[in-house]
């Protein structure tokens, strides 16, 4: 395992934007977070 996070929470001007996730990112793996970014 290269990367492992836990209970990652991220949050800005009073909205959440990440609540408590966990993942793990293993040798050779690629990993890609998507959702909605707030633009209009």
């Amino acid at each position: 395992m290269v990367l492992e996070v836990k209970n990652l929470s991220v949050s800005y001007n009073n909205h959440i934007a990440i609540e408590n996730i966990n993942f793990s990112v293993n040798e050779g793996e690629y990993v890609c977070l998507v959702g909605e970014n707030g633009s209009r």
